[in-house]
């Protein structure tokens, strides 16, 4: 396609596809300096790593408002990495023969880079690539496990907050049931 007159701009002519993965990792060595049958306590720290990935791709036709040219995807992927440590303490208390409580807290930090690449999908039209570092954040979760047996309900409370502290922090709320086969 070639323009020789005037400014065409992007309509878009469908819904976006996004595809993402995502994938969190840590590493942690444990020390129990408390283990019996009333319960325990583990001391756990290690570094962390995250790696994602995120692509959107969003159909659209170009237009001047005389003329438009049809069949264009924007492609938008956005990748990143980040790295830290994490420390940690759970406890382990045993109510009774079945049923225990293990309460958590972990405190994990990280930082890291992100690539942004957007190919406008047209001929003759070079995309752009940008990347940003990704300030260091902290995040602080508490949480416990009820084990009854073979069954499990747990519970994380997370706040994360920049440490920069440019920015309102994020409180994320977890619930989880598990079952051990």
């Amino acid at each position: 396609v070639t323009y020789t007159t005037g400014f065409y701009y992007p309509v878009p002519t469908g819904k976006a596809k996004v595809n993402m993965t995502a994938i969190q990792m840590s590493f942690n060595v444990e020390y129990q300096p408390i283990h019996g049958e009333g319960g325990g306590l583990i001391i756990f720290g290690g570094p962390n790593l995250g790696i994602s990935k995120m692509t959107m791709r969003t159909p659209y036709n170009l237009t001047n408002g005389t003329t438009t040219y049809t069949g264009y995807t924007d492609t938008l992927s956005i990748s990143s990495v980040t790295a830290g440590l994490q420390v940690g303490l759970q406890g382990d208390i045993a109510v009774s023969e079945d049923f225990r409580l293990t309460p958590f807290i972990m405190v994990s930090s990280s930082s890291g880079s992100s690539t942004m690449t957007d190919d406008p999908g047209v001929q003759g039209v070079s995309g752009t690539t940008s990347t940003a570092d990704i300030p260091n954040s902290s995040s602080t979760s508490i949480g416990m496990d009820i084990v009854m047996g073979d069954l499990s309900i747990g519970t994380v409370l997370q706040q994360m907050a920049p440490k920069e502290n440019e920015s309102e922090g994020v409180k994320v709320t977890m619930f989880r049931l598990g079952y051990r086969f």
